[in-house]
């Protein structure tokens, strides 16, 4: 499979798209160590088919302007596209051939690094009890049966590439191979790396660090993506410091979500057809 190209536009034929918090960006910068894969310039998500459907297929060609070889894959990550509900009708009105690559996360663990990630770049100061029952979407972003079967409406189970976290963490070389076979592409020239991305702290100016957060994303709103990529590469969010991780979830809160996401696991086990042990 090469990917669309005509005379005005080069769009991707694969795109990353969830789950959020499982490791997506990790996911990104390993598929950009093959010399076979383009993916997206300036930005890691682009948000086209959630938030800038409008701007058109030309201004998303515009994040794929290096792929000039007609052999390349090129690829695109935004983890929120997995969970909204109006993605996979508009990923298949525009490249219908698409591959999907969905990496999933114990889904507790999914919602804690959701409430951590928020506490880093929101400022919040809410328990995690508490953030759960007042956005109630941290959760449901864990159903993921229910949201594949939703992509399965409009894709064959063959363009969809499911991964587990746990799985590839522990053993990269394995997850390499399915995943070079299945973008048919040399596994041994993937780069892998076991540092945690993006992982989840309490700055020490919290709500200038969210401040900071905010114009990163309307300087991303107004086209200066080169500008926040710039600054990141400078290291300027370090200056605003860590007072160290995010306090720990409670027993008896894991074992109520626990409860909570059983009957989803077993739906996804039905869909994959296989156990996922690691998340007992």
């Amino acid at each position: 499979m090469t990917h669309q190209r005509t005379s005005r536009v080069t769009l991707p034929d694969f795109l990353v798209i969830g789950a959020q918090r499982a490791g997506t960006t990790w996911l990104d910068n390993t598929l950009r160590t093959h010399p076979g894969i383009v993916m997206s310039e300036h930005r890691k998500e682009v948000h086209f088919f959630d938030q800038n459907f409008a701007s058109g297929p030309e201004w998303y060609s515009s994040f794929f302007e290096t792929a000039n070889a007609p052999t390349a894959r090129v690829g695109e990550t935004t983890p929120h596209y997995l969970y909204h509900p109006d993605v996979p009708r508009r990923v298949a009105g525009l490249i219908p051939g698409c591959q999907l690559i969905a990496i999933l996360r114990n889904p507790i663990d999914r919602a804690f690094s959701q409430y951590g990630h928020n506490v880093k770049s929101k400022g919040w100061t809410l328990s995690f009890e508490e953030a759960i029952e007042r956005e109630p979407q941290i959760l449901e972003r864990g159903n993921y049966a229910r949201q594949l079967q939703r992509w399965l409406q409009f894709f064959d189970r063959d363009q969809l590439f499911v991964c587990m976290f746990e799985e590839v963490t522990r053993n990269p070389d394995s997850a390499a191979v399915d995943l070079g076979r299945f973008l048919r592409v040399d596994p041994s020239e993937f780069s892998w790396s076991t540092s945690r991305a993006n992982a989840s702290y309490v700055p020490r100016f919290a709500r200038s660090y969210a401040a900071a957060r905010g114009l990163g994303r309307m300087l991303r709103r107004t086209g200066l993506d080169p500008v926040v990529e710039a600054i990141k590469k400078a290291g300027v969010p370090g200056i605003f410091g860590s007072r160290g991780e995010v306090a720990p979830m409670n027993a008896r809160t894991r074992a109520r979500l626990r409860d909570y996401f059983a009957p989803d696991r077993k739906e996804l086990e039905d869909l994959l057809q296989r156990e996922i042990r690691l998340w007992s």
